[in-house]
């Protein structure tokens, strides 16, 4: 769930960038092509760490005024742009999860813990 709100959220930030066509400079649609890239790779858990840095570092991008900015801005207070920057980075620590595309290509991490002995030695 916090892999897909992720990834929607970003999808419609670049929605606002597009929606203005009159106005889009070749970085800002770049830019706009890189959020929905991110979005889609977030919402199927393709390669989730690297997508979900690229959503943070964007949402800070965005709130700090260091990329263009649409009219109609998701991020354009600072608690959306810090609950987004939360939410990127607590999606790429924890990883893809069950229901991904990682987990379908690389399959499942399992930590095996070896058992205790009952006799420790002196």
């Amino acid at each position: 769930m916090l892999r897909a709100t992720a990834g929607v959220t970003i999808l419609v930030q670049a929605a606002a960038y597009f929606s203005e066509r009159k106005s889009l400079a070749l970085g800002t649609r770049a830019f706009a092509f890189l959020l929905v890239a991110d979005g889609l790779c977030l919402l199927i858990g393709f390669f989730t760490p690297g997508s979900s840095l690229v959503g943070a570092l964007s949402a800070l991008g965005v709130a700090l005024s260091w990329l263009p900015l649409p009219a109609w801005n998701m991020f354009q207070f600072e608690p959306s742009a810090i609950e987004m920057i939360a939410m990127c980075t607590a999606a790429g620590l924890l990883g893809p999860g069950a229901f991904s595309l990682d987990a379908r290509l690389f399959g499942w991490r399992e930590i095996t813990i070896p058992p205790v002995s009952q006799n420790p030695k002196p």
